[in-house]
């Protein structure tokens, strides 16, 4: 949907008779456009071209001087040398609260500098509460080299699933490789019927599995511990957790084994724990509606327990750490409250575990895992929505922040 189209036609030799005054350099261009405007050869072109783009901008948005100066418009280069015009400070209110795009052309002829900005709201994307938010996770989630190959994406064990609880490892192994894992390994002590096709599997034995699983994830990136694992293997784990000295998710039962141990201060700053109410009730010793009435009260007991991350879910999930870094997740809706979801959000954040720091991979994960919701929700509908229907849209998700205009930085 176009929100608007601004054109703008300035004399050059007027620009160019405004620029030798510093405080209208100033005036009109931003820190970065300055930077720009001392290493260009044709000064006045140049910032005739620019002055005519930022006029049409703020027509575009249908708005006057006051509401959108000429500074709030900024005029960079993308990586091919077109140029691109990003909204800020007071002009970032103009905006619709969803997703924009723009688009942005200049020309110079005979004495003149004209330029014609479109603005553009992208359709069939869910809303954003908190555009500042998106914009610094976007900032975070790591990017692709043009080189890169599966190994570089990191290689995660996913130790998941029991005969009861088949479906909790799929979904956690499968978001695990739809969050952009190079290699996933579904580990589990059982023979599973289906498996995401491009996981790979390691079955443990039943006799010395605690061992094996030892042995086996020596040399890989990150782990999931939990979902559906039953609390009696998980019981097995928990006494090997202080032996593991790498990147990992804990989740589901091996939080409920924890929770019936002294373990918890064994573990570490590059462990993140994900427990729901329940879940944290259980740790804390205390009631569901305590946890309830007291999220980042009690995510900070949590910390200071453990020493790990603490990803305490709610309606706004709370992300915190030792040093007191804090994040409230402001995506998602009601349809997520629905058996799996935890299992997907568990694989997500493994998948960014190996690559960037745990409180980074917590935030992200969180994130995109609600946006993914929010997908889900635009095209199922809260009360029809799955665990699945959140993981096939983690990909829409990480669409979305890929391609965020930065006019919202």
């Amino acid at each position: 949907m176009i929100i608007g189209v601004g054109c703008d036609i300035v004399e050059i030799e007027r620009i160019e008779k405004l620029i030798q005054k510093d405080t209208a350099v100033k005036k009109i261009f931003t820190p970065k456009e300055r930077d720009l405007f001392q290493n260009t050869i044709n000064k006045a072109k140049w910032a005739a071209g620019r002055f005519a783009a930022k006029e049409a901008a703020g027509k575009a948005l249908k708005a006057g001087i006051s509401n959108c100066p000429l500074d709030c418009v900024e005029i960079l280069y993308d990586d091919n040398g077109a140029p691109t015009l990003s909204f800020l400070g007071s002009a970032k209110k103009l905006l619709p609260n969803n997703i924009i795009k723009t688009h942005i052309s200049i020309s110079h002829d005979f004495g003149i500098a004209t330029a014609v900005v479109i603005v553009e709201a992208l359709d069939n994307i869910p809303p954003i509460k908190d555009m500042d938010m998106a914009v610094n996770i976007a900032d975070k989630l790591p990017l692709r080299k043009k080189d890169v190959h599966k190994g570089d994406m990191g290689n995660i064990v996913v130790l998941a699933g029991s005969k009861r609880y088949t479906g909790a490892g799929y979904l956690a192994a499968l978001s695990a490789l739809k969050g952009g894992a190079g290699l996933v390994t579904w580990c589990r002590n059982y023979k599973a019927s289906n498996s995401p096709p491009e996981a790979m599997h390691y079955i443990l034995p039943k006799l010395g599995a605690a061992r094996k699983f030892l042995g086996f994830i020596k040399g890989k990136d990150a782990l999931v511990i939990g979902p559906g694992l039953g609390l009696k293997f998980a019981k097995k784990i928990v006494k090997i957790l202080h032996k593991i000295d790498m990147p990992m998710v804990l989740d589901a039962d091996i939080l409920n084994a924890l929770s019936e141990t002294n373990n918890l201060a064994e573990l570490k700053s590059n462990v993140i724990i994900t427990p729901h109410v329940g879940e944290a009730a259980r740790l804390l010793k205390c009631s569901n509606e305590y946890v309830k009435k007291n999220i980042i009260e009690c995510a900070e007991k949590l910390v200071d327990m453990t020493g790990a991350v603490v990803v305490l879910k709610s309606h706004n999930t709370v992300v915190l750490t030792k040093n007191q870094n804090i994040f409230i997740n402001t995506t998602g809706n009601a349809g997520m409250a629905t058996g799996g979801s935890g299992d997907v959000l568990a694989g997500l954040i493994s998948s960014l575990l190996a690559r960037i720091n745990a409180f980074d991979a917590a935030c992200c994960g969180v994130f995109l895992h609600s946006l993914a919701g929010d997908f889900a929700m635009m095209d199922k509908g809260e009360e029809s929505m799955t665990a699945m229907d959140i993981a096939e849209n983690i990909s829409k998700a990480y669409k979305m922040l890929a391609t965020l205009d930065k006019s919202f930085a």
